[in-house]
């Protein structure tokens, strides 16, 4: 009994860490840099010291300095404005997505193991809540914190907090359906103690069932900011090549 309870809270555990990660674009490509929109601008910081700036008119800056570009640089830049003011928008909606699919998949599980504790099942919740702000916070459409995702900050801090609400919730219904299954034992009544294990595998596999086409979505999604950050990169290799002053800069690293 135990061990089935253990896997419905895990496999929530892991269905909400899993989807809550995908904004960090699963692509063999990393963006360890602080990216900014502000009023159409883009900056583009490492440990608050901007690097790159393009304002609303496209102009570049490189360190501070307004970089005098031709024809082709102007493109190049400009395309890679839009990129990136596309791109922001478009991670913090996966990562919303994300986060609320791990969301729902473990309210279904506080639910069914917490209906007859609503207290304890609403403090759960409001954790839960904590951790969709922590991410909220760090990704959203006018802010990347590519600094701390690129380091696992973000990570270890999510796995942490999920880490504990999973111990917490595991003891918990543990302890609750130990104590009902000593009582259902000593009532004589093993069908209704086999009937409470099998009502816990079955509502296992209808929410993995449930949760299963928004994870599709989740990939496909994903997959395409792939496409987005594959372009930016190429882009980057041209200014790269056209631009001078550019040539030290490496926003987008393959792995």
């Amino acid at each position: 009994m135990k061990h089935t309870i253990n896997k419905v809270i895990f496999c929530t555990a892991s269905l909400f860490a899993g989807f809550a990660s995908a904004s960090n674009i699963n692509c063999n490509m990393d963006m360890p840099f602080d990216i900014e929109i502000d009023e159409r601008e883009v900056s583009i910081s490492k440990e608050s010291k901007e690097i790159l700036l393009i304002d609303d008119s496209n102009q570049l800056f490189i360190h501070g300095k307004k970089q005098s570009l031709n024809t082709e640089q102007e493109q190049l830049v400009t395309e890679m404005g839009d990129g990136y003011r596309n791109l922001l928008p478009a991670i913090a909606a996966v990562a919303a997505e994300g986060a609320e699919i791990g969301v729902k998949a473990a309210t279904m599980t506080l639910n069914a193991l917490f209906v007859d504790d609503p207290e304890f099942n609403g403090q759960m919740l409001k954790k839960l809540d904590g951790i969709s702000e922590t991410i909220k916070e760090n990704i959203n459409a006018t802010q990347f914190n590519g600094t701390l995702i690129s380091h696992d900050s973000l990570g270890d801090k999510l796995d942490n907090e999920i880490g504990a609400l999973v111990e917490e919730a595991v003891s918990k219904a543990s302890a609750k359906t130990i104590l009902t299954a000593v009582s259902q034992v000593f009532s004589g009544d093993e069908e209704e103690l086999n009937d409470l294990e099998f009502r816990m595998e079955m509502f296992s596999a209808d929410m993995e069932a449930e949760i299963e086409a928004s994870a599709v979505h989740l990939e496909l999604e994903a997959e395409r900011l792939c496409l987005e950050v594959a372009n930016l990169d190429l882009i980057e290799t041209k200014l790269q090549a056209a631009l001078p002053a550019y040539q030290s800069i490496d926003l987008i690293h393959s792995n």
